[in-house]
């Protein structure tokens, strides 16, 4: 029998993962829904060490949960997974759960490798800075805000793994710099001055600024460029769940769910 070549043995690994993905039909025997979700990212997710979550992200998902109980006719249980930003697509791909949800952007590079939902919030990156540094930077339009932050003597921290590092690389990639370990410890360090400016998403910079004051939004109106929206996302193989979940979104209330948290 002829050797596999490396790339053919890599591909049939690939649709061995791609296959071990639970369909509907697995998680309605099963009762149990497993939701992908960082549990960093407030206010759509936010886990403590003891597992326990709330956020906007985890109401959504327990409401898909009794959307489903209804639709399988037996009780759901909603499982929260926890990944890390850098792990998410490797962790969706590997069957680590069904469906991932939390501060995920909708970008080209997700959606031509994975199923996304239709869009669940409004999204776009913001500048979060100290109110003490900002008069130089407020009301300028896009171009000269990235130009003037790059040009600066600021510190910006950056959240690894996500749209957010994303941005920083490409456009303000020689600023004075951190990368942290997790996404929380970006608003610790700008909550004790240790930092100047995060670049990162309007929904989370509305809520950051409640909670640390010292703290402003300098464009509210967002980057034109990365104004997009936030999503769920499946497995390629779950068109099933995934329609669902579309239909799910359609008859929910997102607003009043939404106005708990931001």
């Amino acid at each position: 029998m002829k050797p596999l070549s490396l790339a053919t043995a890599f591909l049939s690994i690939m649709i061995i993962q791609t296959a071990m993905a639970r369909d509907l039909s697995d998680i309605f025997r099963s009762g149990v829904l497993r939701i992908g979700t960082t549990g960093d990212y407030a206010p759509l997710t936010l886990c403590d060490k003891q597992g326990r979550c709330e956020g906007f992200a985890i109401d959504m998902a327990h409401s898909l949960g009794k959307y489903l109980s209804q639709v399988s006719g037996k009780t759901m249980i909603v499982e929260f997974v926890r990944t890390h930003w850098p792990d998410l697509h490797n962790d969706l791909e590997n069957d680590g759960f069904d469906i991932a949800m939390g501060g995920i952007t909708y970008t080209e590079d997700r959606d031509a490798q994975f199923l996304l939902s239709d869009p669940v919030i409004p999204s776009g990156k913001v500048v979060l800075m100290q109110k003490s540094m900002a008069s130089a930077y407020t009301g300028l339009n896009d171009l000269q805000l990235v130009k003037q932050l790059s040009t600066s003597n600021l510190h910006l921290v950056i959240n690894p793994g996500g749209t957010n590092q994303t941005f920083t690389m490409k456009y303000l990639p020689h600023m004075r710099s951190t990368l942290t370990a997790d996404n929380r410890e970006p608003f610790l360090m700008l909550r004790d001055h240790q930092s100047d400016v995060m670049i990162t998403d309007r929904t989370e910079a509305l809520y950051q600024v409640k909670q640390i004051p010292s703290l402003m939004i300098i464009n509210d109106d967002m980057f034109s460029w990365t104004v997009s929206h936030k999503v769920y996302m499946t497995q390629k193989n779950n068109r099933a769940l995934l329609s669902e979940v579309n239909r799910w979104l359609k008859e929910t209330d997102i607003q009043r769910i939404q106005t708990r948290w931001f």
